[in-house]
């Protein structure tokens, strides 16, 4: 004696090979919930990510609405203002610092990958050239050589006296 009967064994092969309204708009019902539980995922993603108070246009307070930042209730408009203005002086004489340093950081990332890590070894890390030989494998006189290279190829490329 078989669990099913014949006739719902038909039954089903006939859904499987021609899907109903019901399969039809229980597969919609399916995909259109899973796409709001990820939609809500990435909101909630985006808005921790982001902090509270810290959206474009938030607030004039500190940094004003240009920058985002959380008021300051306690602040009068001409405090506001002189920060403002602070802040946005303090940025533009970072500015050149920032794309020199974002400079130096492309010139050591484009070095080969021996001489960089022999170099970040010896001056980032602060080991002796013996060290440094054992960590890349290499003999000490080598080490010497990559270190020289990389120097040399580091004042080339950022025009250091």
């Amino acid at each position: 004696m078989t669990i099913f009967s014949s006739e719902v064994k038909k039954a089903t092969l006939r859904i499987l090979k021609h899907p109903s309204r019901e399969v039809i708009s229980m597969k919609k019902t399916i995909i259109i919930g899973l796409s709001l539980v990820l939609g809500l995922a990435l909101i909630a993603t985006v808005a921790l990510a982001w902090g509270p108070g810290f959206g474009p246009g938030f607030g004039r307070g500190f940094g004003g609405q240009a920058y985002g930042s959380p008021p300051i209730p306690s602040l009068t408009p001409e405090q506001s203002s002189k920060i403002q203005t602070l802040r946005e002086t303090s940025l533009k004489e970072i500015e050149p610092l920032q794309k020199d340093l974002w400079t130096k950081r492309t010139e050591l990332r484009n070095l080969p990958e021996n001489q960089r890590m022999a170099l970040v070894l010896k001056r980032y890390d602060d080991l002796s050239y013996q060290e440094i030989a054992q960590i890349i494998g290499c003999s000490v006189s080598a080490v010497e050589s990559l270190l020289v290279r990389a120097k040399r190829s580091l004042k080339e490329k950022l025009k250091i006296s």
